[in-house]
């Protein structure tokens, strides 16, 4: 039986925090990922995590019709309007 580990609530500041990050830039650097951390109080696994789900999320609702948007936005050259 493997133990898992038990979702994280996210406080708002700090869901306001990932999300102007992501706004910013959808991927982050080593650097960034281990100052946002200390910086919120959380693991670099949590927030890699936290990346990695907002991106499929954001994927997922483009839909494969704006593959040029979603190619931009990987390079934050685009936002969603």
């Amino acid at each position: 039986e493997i133990d898992k580990r038990p979702r994280t609530a996210f406080s708002n500041d700090q869901l306001q925090r990932l999300k102007r990050e992501f706004d910013s830039c959808q991927y982050l650097t080593e650097q960034r990922r281990r100052d946002l951390a200390r910086e919120l109080q959380l693991s670099e696994g949590q927030i890699k995590i936290w990346f990695q789900n907002k991106r499929a999320k954001v994927k997922k609702s483009a839909g494969s019709k704006n593959l040029l948007a979603l190619h931009l936005m990987a390079q934050g050259l685009y936002k969603l309007p």
